[in-house]
């Protein structure tokens, strides 16, 4: 069973964000080194812990952007292959019931991660926009596609 729990463990979250395989995918060229990677636990900052039977998946890092709205990122680790699009899903679920005031969950997506394109388009996010030439990764730029979803759209 999928479970989510906010989690403050500094050292599960830097192991989890700063392990080869995640880093490689959501790293761009503002920390190329995964050791200078800053934990931030700031009350803006919500991070969620996610399990299968006691099994670390990843995280989401749920950022409050207003009263309403979170930008989420998502990291899930290679044990949660197969099940992103679930996970993805019931995910949503649980930040539109346990975020404060969360009416709205946006992501953003670097061009180049066709993944992650995919799955926010399964999970029922709705594309909103292309922010052009917006993200460096090894000294290329990348346009970023803004997804987004409603708690009214998720419920129907």
């Amino acid at each position: 069973m999928i479970t989510f729990t906010v989690t403050r463990d500094k050292k599960l979250i830097h192991a989890i964000v700063t392990d080869p395989a995640m880093w490689s995918k959501i790293a761009d060229d503002s920390v190329t080194d995964p050791n200078l990677f800053f934990v931030s636990l700031e009350p803006r900052f919500v991070w969620i812990l996610v399990q299968d039977a006691g099994v670390n998946m990843g995280l989401f890092l749920a950022e409050k952007r207003n009263y309403i709205m979170y930008e989420v990122h998502t990291m899930l680790l290679r044990e949660a292959y197969g099940n992103a699009l679930l996970i993805a899903k019931e995910g949503l679920k649980w930040a539109f019931e346990n975020l404060i005031n969360c009416k709205r969950i946006i992501t953003l997506v670097p061009s180049y991660n066709l993944l992650a394109d995919r799955l926010c388009k399964n999970a029922g996010l709705q594309f909103i926009g292309l922010n052009r030439d917006s993200y460096m990764r090894n000294g290329v730029l990348y346009d970023t596609k803004l997804y987004g979803i409603s708690k009214e759209a998720l419920c129907q």
